[in-house]
């Protein structure tokens, strides 16, 4: 017997979400940052909530190519 698995959302769900989040939240930009981190990297929230600038950006201020998250911010502790 196969274990359950959790039902996603579909692409159109996930448009409607960002959509409605766009439009009633108090900081659209960061929330919509927090749910795309969530559908496309499977980062959790506390990951997310972890995430320090560093991470995210070289010291030149570009974007990093790659973000590698610290053992220290992930479940089991283990980086990835």
């Amino acid at each position: 017997m196969e274990p359950k698995r959790a039902k996603t959302l579909t692409p159109s769900q996930i448009r409607h979400l960002l959509r409605v989040t766009d439009a009633t939240s108090r900081y659209p930009e960061r929330d919509t940052l927090v749910l795309l981190l969530g559908f496309t990297c499977g980062m959790r929230v506390s990951e997310i909530a972890q995430l320090e600038v560093a991470d995210v950006l070289l010291p030149s201020g570009r974007l990093r190519e790659e973000v590698h998250l610290r053992g220290a911010i992930t479940k089991g502790s283990k980086a990835r």
